[in-house]
């Protein structure tokens, strides 16, 4: 197997493991009492200790090397909070307020406030492509949370809500920590963000003494899964099979994840999804498709 064949296998199976990471949120929410503050908390505390852990006995030099810098420690704690911590919470509250794919096809939207923030930020209007990639996207948000039916929403306020606002943190998860990483590497900054994240939320919510009904040997399972598959395998290597196959390739391979999440609600959980809002889901997985190539065909032109 040649290397491209190896960093696009890298990207699907990471986007399937985050995929069944939000199925099993979504399993835990049905038959447990747990909830999205206690979830998320688990969920950043042992995954940001396990990274950070890894990236200090790779290089430990690099790694303290941040926390010698007041500027740079500040932005990693401030990434924490509104990129990690909130990315997280907002996903899983999504999930709690509706189902696996949806909270994760609502956050696919995510590259679309990336548009909408940087022609803010460079005070110019998106290209015709972007523009319409937009469209795209807000028409299938509209068919995802209606199912055609303007009179009634097929999912609630809240799920809507929180699956928008997951988009927008995405987007600045994406965006904010880009020297940082540069500079640290993404374990470091990502492990760091998680561990502080998890504290932030711990100090906010305060979700300890939350009831354990229901919590049994498959509930304690997946937990396992979201922790060690859900996340601290694919930020591993996400990374790297971007690194072989390059960034416009991995996020247009990356949709897989919500295609992967509507399957497996689809055909193994017996979710039931109004034809319409089928429509708006592939609405927004092309949108973000389209909106990649665009901005790699951008890219070209500049060179």
């Amino acid at each position: 197997m040649n290397n491209k064949k190896i960093g696009t296998l890298i990207i699907i199976v990471c986007s399937v493991l985050w995929a069944i990471s939000g199925i099993c949120g979504q399993l835990l929410f049905s038959r447990t009492s747990l909830s999205t503050p206690f979830l998320t908390m688990v969920r950043l505390a042992v995954s940001g200790l396990i990274l950070s852990g890894m990236a200090f006995f790779s290089n430990p030099q690099k790694f303290l090397s941040l926390f010698k810098n007041k500027k740079d420690m500040l932005n990693a704690f401030i990434f924490s909070v509104f990129g990690c911590m909130a990315v997280q919470y907002s996903y899983f509250a999504a999930i709690e307020a509706s189902n696996a794919a949806t909270g994760t096809i609502l956050q696919y939207m995510s590259p679309i406030f990336v548009v909408v923030t940087m022609s803010a930020l460079h005070k110019k209007l998106p290209n015709i492509a972007e523009g319409l990639c937009c469209i795209l996207a807000v028409a299938g948000v509209f068919l995802v949370s209606t199912g055609g039916n303007i009179k009634y929403l097929s999912i609630s306020p809240e799920a809507l809500f929180w699956g928008i606002f997951s988009a927008g943190c995405l987007a600045y998860y994406n965006i904010a920590p880009v020297s940082l990483v540069k500079k640290y590497g993404t374990m470091e900054i990502v492990g760091l963000g998680m561990l502080l994240g998890s504290v932030m939320l711990g100090v906010l919510v305060r979700p300890f003494g939350v009831p354990m009904e229901g919590v049994d040997f498959v509930a304690i399972a997946e937990i396992v899964v979201i922790i060690i598959f859900g996340t601290i395998i694919p930020f591993a290597a996400y990374p790297k099979g971007v690194a072989i196959i390059g960034s416009t390739k991995s996020s247009i391979i990356a949709t897989s994840e919500p295609m992967s999440a509507f399957l497996i609600s689809l055909f193994i959980l017996g979710e039931k999804y109004p034809p319409l809002s089928i429509v708006g889901f592939f609405f927004i997985v092309l949108a973000v498709i389209f909106i990649t190539l665009s901005g790699k065909k951008e890219n070209n032109d500049r060179k």
